[in-house]
């Protein structure tokens, strides 16, 4: 993958400047090859951004119902109504963070492929455009 990576930025670079040399442009027949390595990374990079956003989630929640039990746990008998009001309540909003947080992380995933698919189809053009046929 490191050579179809220099390969293509070599062609990006040759088209950008018009300076490649013969010798470093890459063969026509190794565009397509860079163009599915590039898309096949970006697609890898996205799942595995989803995989830890769903483990952190996972972690997340798991903290805030450990964090409730605890505080359900050493509510005092002669106040335990509103001790349990406030140990649900401080669950709620930590479950409310962990989600918004989730959120966040999944709109970042999904930016991945956003950015990162334009630049393959961009890198391709650019090697087609300046490649040793």
């Amino acid at each position: 993958m490191l050579r179809h990576a220099v390969f293509g930025f070599i062609s990006l670079l040759s088209s950008v400047t018009g300076a490649g040399l013969l010798l470093l442009k890459t063969p026509c027949s190794e565009c397509e090859t860079m163009y599915a390595a590039c898309e096949t990374a970006a697609y890898m990079d996205d799942a595995q951004c989803r995989q830890n956003a769903n483990t952190q989630k996972a972690q997340c929640d798991l903290l805030a119902w450990t964090e409730w039990q605890h505080c359900r746990n050493n509510c005092p008998p002669n106040n335990a109504g509103m001790c349990l009001q406030q140990c649900d309540y401080g669950y709620n909003q930590a479950l409310s963070n962990c989600q918004r947080a989730y959120t966040d992380q999944i709109a970042a995933c999904d930016n991945i492929l956003q950015a990162r698919l334009p630049a393959c189809d961009q890198a391709r053009s650019g090697c087609y455009a300046s490649c040793q046929p």
